[in-house]
């Protein structure tokens, strides 16, 4: 069986190789302070065992009633009567002692001493009061004060199978138990171990059990050491290093893992907004889609009326129609640019278009005027033998114009006509025309 040790320097190995026969043993430890750390009881009460507790630290005292509920814990200092004295705590240590000489040089090796009153008794008192019990070991650890706490002894008849007593000045291997071994010693124990710390005494009842010392600790002994023992300070500090790193590491990991929650967050918010642009621009797309399929069934429809126009149109320019009538538009258009004045003209002024028909310009220099006779030969004037006069038959908008001295199919061209006698003639051959046009598209 494997058992973890836990004491400062292997005590509770050296005692359970000797007692290891023992089921549910019972133990008195005088200086026990901490429950856990540097604690020889706890291997055994691991094991079943049971046993008294006495530390006059009350901060150490109200630790192991909580870690040991069901072990009596003895809030005292041991002395040679009952009583109060004053005691020398130093906190978060083991050196709080009842020794005066002791507290001043830890005082002057820099630590905090704070004086208290504690309670106190004979160690006689608390083995008579377990005096019918087997008490298979007592471990009297008092800093400084084991001479007065074997003195306080003597009186009681019960003996421990195993006492171990630590030995040297404290952080030192400087021995201190000449003065109390010889009485220790006198109570019926001999001396059978020495552990560099502590010395180890076996009751002359007891002498079977002095062949389990001899060696140190070792592999036979079949134990494993807790984190915190001074054996293993540098895996502690490789594991505290490792723990500040995994706190480190920790820390970051719960930074990121905010950071992922936002992002996702964000994402989420993301993944909506783009749902909801997707979404809207479908609706526009087809919305877009509908329009652009209706712009084109309007386009194509106006395309075909386009193209129905135009062969429509082109129907009417081959048309006989069309083509007999082209001599009457052009006379139109002629008429409509002789009824206009253009601006600034003087009132009364004949009108003239010699400008926009170069060919009549011979003919309406001499300020002719346009009658609806179609056979009174042409008058002879002042200026009609002008030198832009046309010799010959022109051709104007498609009408036929004769050569000088000969009959004019359509107008005749006199000089001096009254300006309101031509406007009414024009009005008259204009109405002429409508009709003519209107009855050759009707006849189409």
């Amino acid at each position: 069986m494997t058992i973890t040790s836990y004491a400062q320097n292997f005590e509770d190995v050296i005692l359970l190789r000797a007692l290891k026969h023992v089921q549910q043993g019972f133990y008195i430890d005088v200086g026990a302070q901490d429950p856990v750390s540097c604690s020889v009881s706890l291997a055994f009460y691991e094991l079943g065992w049971r046993g008294v507790h006495v530390e006059p630290s009350p901060y150490y005292a109200e630790r192991i009633r909580k870690a040991r509920p069901d072990e009596q814990v003895i809030e005292a200092a041991i002395a040679s009567k009952e009583g109060a004295i004053t005691f020398f705590e130093i906190p978060d240590t083991g050196l709080s002692t009842g020794d005066e000489e002791n507290a001043r040089r830890h005082e002057a090796s820099g630590y905090r001493v704070r004086h208290t009153d504690v309670d106190c008794l004979p160690l006689s008192k608390i083995l008579d009061s377990h005096k019918d019990r087997n008490i298979h070991w007592l471990k009297i650890n008092v800093e400084g004060m084991e001479l007065e706490a074997i003195e306080s002894w003597s009186s009681s008849q019960a003996r421990p199978w195993i006492v171990l007593v630590e030995s040297t000045r404290h952080n030192s291997p400087e021995p201190n138990f000449e003065a109390w071994e010889p009485k220790l010693l006198a109570l019926g124990y001999e001396f059978v171990y020495f552990d560099g710390l502590n010395r180890f005494y076996v009751s002359v009842d007891h002498a079977e059990l002095k062949s389990s010392f001899g060696a140190g600790p070792n592999y036979f002994d079949r134990f494993v050491l807790t984190a915190w023992s001074p054996f293993c300070s540098v895996l502690n500090t490789e594991l505290s290093g490792l723990h500040q790193k995994l706190t480190g590491r920790a820390e970051e990991v719960a930074r990121l893992s905010q950071e992922l929650e936002v992002r996702r967050a964000e994402a989420n918010l993301s993944r909506a907004d783009f749902a909801r642009a997707a979404s809207a621009w479908e609706k526009t797309s087809a919305e877009l889609t509908a329009d652009i399929a209706a712009q084109k069934k309007i386009i194509r429809s106006h395309e075909a009326q386009i193209e129905a126009l135009k062969q429509e149109l082109s129907a009417l320019y081959r048309s006989n129609s069309w083509k007999i009538t082209a001599p009457l538009r052009s006379v139109g258009e002629i008429l409509k640019r002789l009824g206009s004045k253009k601006p600034g003209q003087p009132a009364g002024e004949p009108v003239s278009c010699a400008h926009d028909f170069p060919p009549l310009g011979g003919l309406l220099r001499a300020r002719p005027k346009v009658l609806a006779s179609q056979s009174q030969p042409v008058l002879s004037s002042e200026r009609q033998d002008h030198p832009r006069a046309p010799a010959q038959t022109e051709m104007i908008s498609g009408a036929t114009w004769p050569a000088k001295g000969t009959a004019m199919p359509k107008l005749m061209v006199v000089d001096q006509l009254d300006t309101s006698a031509e406007a009414e003639s024009v009005q008259r051959i204009y109405r002429q025309l409508t009709r003519a046009r209107k009855q050759a598209l009707e006849n189409r």
